[in-house]
C-alpha cells in the first residue's frame, strides 16, 4: 500500500469509472445513456482535474473571522466529487489512502476543501492527517422535502415573476456583492451561532449555476423531458430571490439558492416562492420540492416541518483553520454542489 500513488487518470481510466460507478449514480438511465451524461458535463465543468476517482474543481470560498476584526478573506477552494471505489476493492483501504493523498495534495496553496459525504461523517474525517482525523468534517444542515401538493399560505400578498436564463447572471452579480457585504457586517445571519470564529460560504458563480442547468438540460432528449425557460422566482424589487433546477431522473425540483430580503416579510416571500416551486415541479411531472439550509426564521414563522439532511452531507475542510468546531457554513445550498 505504501508503494502506491495518485496519479492522473488516462482516458481509458475514466472511461472505465464511468462504468463503474454506474450502479452509483445511474438511477433511471441506461449505462450508454449515463455515458453520455457524464461525457456532456464533462465539456460544462469548472477547471476540472481528474485524479483517479475523484473530481476536483476549482472554486473560490470566502471567511469572516469574527474574532478579532470583521474581515472578509477570500480563497482559493476545490470541491472533491465523484468518489467511488467498486464493491470487489473495498474494505481493502484503498480508498482511505487514495483520501488521504488527496488531501495532501489539495492543501499546498488552498484555503478550503469540501465535497459531500453518501457514506456517514466518519470516513472523511480520517482522511486528515492529524491522529484523530482532522479531515472533512460533516456540518449540520436542514432541509424542506414537500410534496408539489403541499398546502400552505402567506401572511401577506407578495408579487413576484419568473426567473428566465437570461436573468441568472445579473441576479448572481448581485448575490455575490449582497453575500460579500452580510459576511462583513454580518447581516442577515439567525440562529444561535454567537460563540462561532469563523464563517465560511462558497461564492455563488454563474459557471456552477449553469453546470447544474446543464444536468437538467442533459435530460431533455435522454429522458424524453421538455425544460421550460424558468429557473427561479423573484420579488417585484428584486431584493429576494431564489433559483433552482430540475432533478431528473429523481424527480425533485431543487432549490440552488434563496435569499430573502431583511426587510421583507421574509417567511411570506418563502411561502410564495415555494408555491411558484410546486406550480413549475408539478407541470414538469415532479413530485417533490427540496429546499437546502433554508432560512430558519422564515420557517419557523411559516410553520413548515424541517427535516436533518441524511445523505449529500456537505463536509468541509480549512486548511487556515484547524479549530473546525468553531466553523460556520453560511449559505449552505445546492449550488455549491458540483
Amino acid at each position: 500500500m505504501e508503494k502506491l500513488v495518485l496519479v492522473k487518470g488516462s482516458e481509458e481510466q475514466q472511461e472505465q469509472t464511468w462504468k463503474n460507478h454506474y450502479v452509483e449514480w445511474g438511477k433511471g438511465l441506461t449505462l450508454q445513456q449515463h455515458i453520455d451524461r457524464v461525457l456532456f458535463l464533462k465539456t460544462k465543468r469548472i477547471r476540472p482535474t481528474s485524479i483517479v476517482h475523484a473530481r476536483r474543481i476549482d472554486v473560490v470560498s470566502w471567511f469572516l473571522n469574527l474574532i478579532p476584526v470583521d474581515l472578509v478573506e477570500e480563497h482559493d477552494c476545490e470541491s472533491v466529487a465523484s468518489v467511488f471505489c467498486p464493491e470487489q476493492y473495498r474494505r481493502r483501504g484503498y480508498a482511505s489512502l487514495m483520501l488521504s493523498l488527496l488531501y495532501k495534495e489539495i492543501s499546498p496553496g488552498r484555503g478550503a476543501s469540501f465535497l459531500y459525504s453518501d457514506i456517514g461523517t466518519e470516513f472523511y474525517w480520517k482522511s486528515g492527517e492529524r491522529e484523530k482525523g482532522g479531515g472533512y468534517k460533516a456540518q449540520p444542515t436542514d432541509m424542506l422535502n414537500l410534496s408539489v401538493d403541499t398546502k400552505m399560505s402567506a401572511k401577506t400578498e407578495v408579487s413576484t415573476s419568473d426567473v428566465q436564463r437570461k436573468d441568472v447572471r445579473a441576479i448572481i452579480e448581485r448575490d455575490v456583492t449582497t453575500l460579500r457585504h452580510q459576511l462583513a457586517h454580518g447581516g442577515d445571519i439567525t440562529g444561535d451561532v454567537s460563540d462561532k470564529r469563523v464563517w465560511f460560504s462558497v461564492v455563488p458563480s454563474i459557471e456552477a449555476i449553469e453546470w447544474l442547468f446543464a444536468r437538467t438540460l442533459s435530460n431533455e432528449e435522454r429522458l424524453g423531458k421538455k425544460v421550460e425557460d424558468i429557473w427561479g422566482v423573484q420579488t417585484a424589487d428584486g431584493e429576494s430571490y431564489a433559483l433552482w433546477f430540475y432533478d431528473w431522473p429523481e424527480d425533485n425540483l431543487v432549490f440552488l439558492r434563496m435569499r430573502l430580503s431583511p426587510s421583507s416579510d421574509r417567511s411570506s416571500v418563502m411561502i410564495r416562492f415555494i408555491q411558484r416551486a410546486m406550480e413549475v415541479a408539478k407541470a414538469q411531472g415532479l413530485e417533490r420540492v427540496h429546499v437546502w439550509d433554508p432560512p430558519k426564521d422564515a420557517v419557523r414563522d411559516a410553520g413548515l416541518d424541517i427535516t436533518t439532511r441524511e445523505d449529500h452531507l456537505p463536509s468541509l475542510c480549512l486548511y487556515v483553520h484547524e479549530d473546525m468546531d468553531n466553523v460556520v457554513w453560511m449559505c449552505n445550498e445546492k449550488y455549491a454542489w458540483i
